[in-house]
């Protein structure tokens, strides 16, 4: 009699949490990288019109066999807010990367979680105590050296970066809350359904006919994006926010690789002591996220 094979056991969720956000930060990456190019055939909004256009065709077989009841939500307000928050993220975000090096645009990002613990507290009631407000001070510190007030005129557009983190941070808590009713699926092919009369306006204002040399990139910015967003939401809504979302600063040092590579970008010193404090603080405040909510779990 043959002996039965064993069953490899399925991951914890956690673990699959964190793979799923692996590749979202990869394709994040990726998204980013191909804004440059085709924003020097388009106008960066008319990309990012074309970029929701892509991904709501992404979902459209799983439209198709799920039908339009599969996007029925007891939430469509919380719905419609997450998409303004993801609109205005990605509008600033397609504005500015062509223009400032990626280094600085992706650190000064990563001051999303400092927002994150701000609108926690506001929204959720969430008591901060003193280390993770000395945390926030770091990374915002953090944020200052890479800005350097002071020692340089400012770009206003690394500026927009924080309008940036500010309304990512709001439609990932909005993430969390909506996982809980409604599946990855339902919460993406929404998200692209509301984005993209959303974000038809302001590319019809600066419309110009692609050519076929943008098409490529405009592909790339498309698939690479929907792809980013549903990795995302499967991370978030299988693991704790604050186990994830620490990796997404793997955006960074791949960023800045293809920064010194593709488009001759070198950091300086202040910039990249600026990211690490960015991260170091993040991470810590991350931390301090897992610790209370295994310590309030009953």
């Amino acid at each position: 009699m043959n002996a039965e094979r064993p069953s490899l056991a399925p991951m914890p969720n956690p673990v699959v949490g964190v793979l799923w956000m692996v590749v979202s930060a990869v394709c994040f990456a990726t998204m980013t990288t191909f804004i440059r190019p085709a924003s020097e055939h388009l106008h960066p909004l008319q990309v990012l019109f074309f970029r929701n256009c892509i991904g709501l065709a992404a979902m459209a077989p799983w439209l198709l066999r799920s039908g339009l009841g599969a996007l029925r939500t007891r939430h469509l307000g919380r719905h419609v807010l997450r998409a303004c928050l993801v609109y205005g993220a990605m509008a600033t975000w397609f504005y500015v990367i062509p223009k400032v090096a990626l280094v600085d645009a992706v650190a000064i990002s990563f001051t999303a979680p400092f927002f994150t613990t701000a609108i926690a507290i506001f929204a959720l009631g969430e008591v901060v105590r003193w280390r993770r407000w000395t945390a926030i001070a770091a990374g915002f510190g953090g944020a200052l050296l890479i800005l350097r007030p002071g020692f340089a005129v400012i770009d206003p557009l690394l500026l927009l970066i924080f309008v940036n983190a500010v309304t990512w941070a709001g439609a990932v808590v909005l993430i969390k809350v909506l996982s809980r009713t409604d599946s990855a699926n339902a919460i993406v092919a929404l998200m692209f359904v509301l984005l993209v009369p959303m974000s038809f306006p302001a590319a019809l204002h600066h419309w110009q006919d692609p050519s076929w040399t943008a098409l490529p990139f405009i592909l790339g910015v498309g698939l690479a994006g929907v792809a980013g967003h549903y990795c995302a939401t499967r991370a978030i809504s299988l693991a704790p926010t604050s186990l994830v979302m620490p990796i997404e600063y793997l955006r960074l040092p791949v960023l800045g690789l293809i920064g010194f590579l593709f488009f001759a970008e070198v950091p300086d010193n202040l910039t990249l002591t600026g990211a690490a404090i960015i991260v170091a603080a993040s991470l810590y405040i991350g931390h301090r996220e897992a610790r209370h909510e295994r310590a309030t779990k009953p």
